[in-house]
């Protein structure tokens, strides 16, 4: 049975956008090649296939493609990639992305066996902005990114996905992420950090990109509906209150500043104004459940996180927030949307 297997969603990409990503893998120094497979999904029967001599080519890496019948997105076409390997550990990465070492998959499979009860074991990455695929003209920025929802640079254990029924959501095309990596928090888990990165996220600042492809309006309330159903998850099987709310608090947190953004539809806003006012308002009662000093934590900790991020919320914006009593927090949130519809 593989230690790990990497699964890699993926579409019409042709050789020139996996390339990297395949190379990248295939380079891995100090590792056992038999302990890994790579598995790229092709996400429906209008996919981009691959030649057999072209993934050979990667040996001693093992690679195999798993067809789907039909296009149903990357979350369920990596959903369709676990429930189709039987390795202890699962990966996932993007097709245009990559790992941003020789020795990151060393550093994986190293955790792995100094802590083998490691639920979810997380890596810093590397954010490129590129102006198109071809491009040379980068901008790197170095993030540490490892309590966020984003599936990047995580390896996850099998048996607690499995335990917990952990999944990609059948009707959450967008955002997947976001639920996913949500409800990873129902149980309290084993985690283990590695301090450096580990792996290339690139975006693409062309509209043509696919990172361009929905609007801004959409994504937000994609971002906040995977939240809805990801926390519904929770709720249904939660004893960690603590860090539900941790994750809560900053979601909810984080889509209130997105209201001081712009819009391209009002109507869109109104529309993510009542789903969040629906959310805060029914998991209220889970960050009432804290003491005074993890609900201090929880608020101050995202507010650190989102102040760094100068297009989300405005100076005013900041003063007000920083002014906010912790026990006027409840009716400062309600007040605040009601006035937002």
């Amino acid at each position: 049975m593989k230690k790990i297997s990497i699964i890699i969603p993926h579409y019409k990409e042709k050789e020139n956008i996996i390339d990297f990503n395949l190379k990248m893998i295939s380079l891995q120094q100090d590792i056992d090649f038999n302990d890994i497979e790579v598995v790229i999904v092709n996400d429906g029967p209008e996919s981009y296939k691959f030649p057999s001599k072209y993934l050979k080519s990667f040996s001693p890496l093992y690679i195999r493609q798993l067809n789907l019948e039909k296009n149903v997105g990357p979350g369920l076409a990596r959903q369709y990639g676990i429930d189709n390997t039987n390795s202890d550990y699962i990966m996932f990465i993007d097709v245009d992305d990559g790992f941003s070492s020789v020795i990151s998959l060393y550093n994986y499979l190293k955790v792995m066996r100094d802590h083998p009860d490691a639920d979810l074991i997380e890596a810093d990455f590397i954010y490129e902005t590129l102006e198109s695929i071809d491009s040379m003209n980068l901008k790197v920025e170095r993030n540490t990114m490892s309590k966020n929802t984003w599936l990047h640079s995580k390896l996850f254990k099998r048996e607690f996905l499995k335990k917990y029924d952990i999944h990609f959501l059948e009707d959450v095309r967008l955002s997947e992420d976001v639920a996913f990596c949500t409800m990873m928090t129902v149980k309290d888990i084993k985690r283990y950090f590695i301090p450096y990165d580990c792996y290339f996220y690139k975006t693409y600042n062309n509209k043509s990109s696919l990172t361009k492809k929905y609007s801004q309006d959409k994504i937000r309330l994609s971002h906040i509906d995977a939240s809805i159903k990801s926390f519904d998850f929770c709720k249904k099987h939660k004893e960690n209150y603590e860090e539900l709310d941790k994750k809560l608090f900053k979601t909810l947190t984080y889509c209130y500043f997105l209201l001081y953004s712009d819009w391209d539809n009002e109507n869109n806003k109104k529309e993510f104004t009542n789903m969040l006012l629906h959310m805060f308002v029914d998991n209220f009662n889970i960050y009432n459940q804290l003491t005074e000093e993890e609900k201090a934590y929880s608020y101050l900790d995202q507010l650190k996180d989102y102040l760094r991020v100068p297009y989300l919320i405005t100076t005013d914006k900041i003063e007000e927030l920083e002014k906010t009593q912790y026990s006027d927090l409840e009716e400062y949130f309600k007040d605040i949307l009601k006035k937002s519809i």
